[in-house]
């Protein structure tokens, strides 16, 4: 009885560490987003992206750095940063609030949980699509993240546009999130770009990214590499496809030719394998083979004629 109740709490811990997991896992916004029957592929805009806003209290300044990133927990070591540390474990939407005083050092203000996953208290993503007027089609998607208690702000929340640009989204590459409102208690951002198309094509994360235009440098250089890339792996993947049919090809006749074998001709041993008296004589065939190629050799290496008495 004792062993059934052990072997009953330790299955009640394993679904309790499963059940810890799935919400770490559901904290951060799963880019790939399946909403009303609409797929969304946002992967490549993955990377930490910093977006700049400001409050004039003359004779200060307050000045707003929000790092986020769409995908994951933003990168919080930034050398180009300063205070980008101080953003919480697990962050996916941080703000930094410095005032700026004239003739003086910035003075760090406040660190804003704006979103992410702290201590799994995070419960996820909300999304819904944006739909387009008098149509079913959509323009979109709006993302909210939820985040943690910051003074008498009890929910802070971020909440994200993405906007199907009108056109067909080839002037889009150098498009970056773009500051709304902040109210104390939320963060709005929008952000025009080709992956929020029902149509969007999906390319690889292009890592961080800061101010106002993303490095696109050596980008053909990049297209070739990516092109062969895909060549090769599309020629290795038909060659290893080409060898495992071989291979289960190949098993199968010796496991069907066996059991023939076996069952009509009560044959046991070497001998019940198909072909037993190919397989039995095939070393002396390769050694005559082998014996007859250097023979051929031999003969071609020596010399002909008569020799000088």
């Amino acid at each position: 009885m004792k062993k059934t109740n052990g072997f009953t709490s330790y299955i009640e811990y394993i679904l309790l560490l499963l059940a810890i997991t799935s919400q770490v896992v559901l904290a951060t916004l799963n880019c790939d987003i399946h909403v009303d029957g609409v797929s969304f592929n946002l992967a490549p805009l993955q990377g930490t992206y910093q977006i700049n806003s400001t409050i004039s209290t003359p004779p200060s300044t307050n000045d707003f750095t929000w790092l986020f990133d769409p995908c994951a927990s933003i990168i919080r070591e930034n050398d180009k940063l300063p205070f980008s540390s101080e953003c919480p474990d697990g962050s996916q939407i941080c703000g930094i609030q410095r005032v700026m005083l004239p003739g003086s050092d910035p003075l760090l203000v406040s660190i804003i949980p704006v979103a992410g996953d702290f201590d799994g208290k995070q419960t996820g993503a909300r999304i819904e699509l944006i739909k387009e007027e008098n149509s079913e089609k959509s323009k979109g998607l709006r993302v909210s993240l939820k985040g943690s208690s910051w003074g008498e702000s009890t929910q802070l929340q971020g909440i994200i546009e993405f906007i199907c640009p009108a056109s067909d989204g080839k002037n889009d590459i150098s498009s970056l999130p773009k500051y709304v409102s902040w109210d104390l208690n939320s963060l709005r951002l929008t952000w025009t770009t080709k992956y929020a198309c029902e149509n969007a094509i999906t390319e690889p994360g292009n890592g961080d990214h800061k101010g106002d235009n993303k490095d696109d440098n050596n980008k053909g250089d990049d297209d070739s590499d990516k092109n062969s890339d895909n060549d090769e792996s599309k020629s290795w993947g038909w060659f290893t496809w080409l060898f495992i049919i071989g291979v289960l090809g190949s098993a199968t006749y010796i496991i069907a030719g066996s059991w023939i074998n076996y069952n009509r001709y009560g044959l046991s041993g070497v001998d019940i394998l198909p072909h037993a008296d190919l397989l039995r004589d095939l070393p002396f065939l390769i050694r005559d083979v082998i014996r007859k190629i250097a023979g051929t050799f031999s003969a071609g290496n020596s010399r002909g004629g008569y020799s000088a008495v």
